[in-house]
């Protein structure tokens, strides 16, 4: 799909899509979270230098202590997560995993991501460098959350789906009760356009 001065120029579906077809953003969806996060620093919500477990009282005492909401929002926390989608021992692996993505092999250590993110470990201080980590986006909801006292699904509706003309309902995928905005939000084409 093609915009020109806000009109559709192109749009083509293969595939047996239609324009009423969802389909899954997988990372797109970050950028909703981020629009979101947004919205509510805006609001005066969230303070984005201010320590993420002023917002989620469980991360005290974790590997993110000491880590801010801009650490989050800029992928520059020091957290261990691997991010390597084939390997089965790989943090994002069990993400997927807990997500409902992905068939479990046997016993998790876990039960859901929220539980995954307070048994990480850092591989160096918080702040030093950029290293994109799909579990952060799952934090960052999980502030936003906390800090709104809405669900993401709720908060995704009210600042950012209901503003847009969208023409149908997002899917967020939850699973286990947590919603999953790093790769789970599923829309139609025109819909992601706006």
């Amino acid at each position: 799909l093609v915009l020109h001065g806000g009109r559709i120029a192109f749009e083509h579906y293969g595939a047996g899509m239609t324009p009423t077809t969802t389909h899954l953003l997988q990372s797109v969806s970050k950028s909703i979270a981020g629009t979101v996060a947004g919205v509510l620093v805006g609001r005066g919500l969230v303070d984005p230098d201010a320590p993420v477990k002023e917002y989620v009282h469980e991360l005290a005492g974790t590997s993110f202590e000491g880590a801010t909401v801009r650490h989050v929002l800029d992928m520059r926390t020091g957290t261990a997560y691997d991010e390597t989608y084939d390997d089965p021992a790989s943090d994002v692996f069990l993400t997927e995993v807990l997500a409902g993505w992905r068939p479990a092999a046997g016993d998790l250590a876990v039960a859901n991501v929220y539980e995954q993110i307070l048994s990480l470990g850092n591989a160096r201080p918080h702040g030093e460098v950029f290293d994109y980590r799909s579990i952060l986006t799952e934090l960052l909801a999980w502030v936003l959350e906390r800090a709104s006292g809405v669900r993401y699904p709720e908060l995704v509706s009210e600042t950012v789906w209901s503003r847009i003309g969208a023409e149908q309902d997002a899917e967020i995928t939850i699973r286990h009760g947590v919603a999953l905005p790093d790769g789970g939000i599923c829309v139609t084409l025109r819909d992601l356009a706006r």
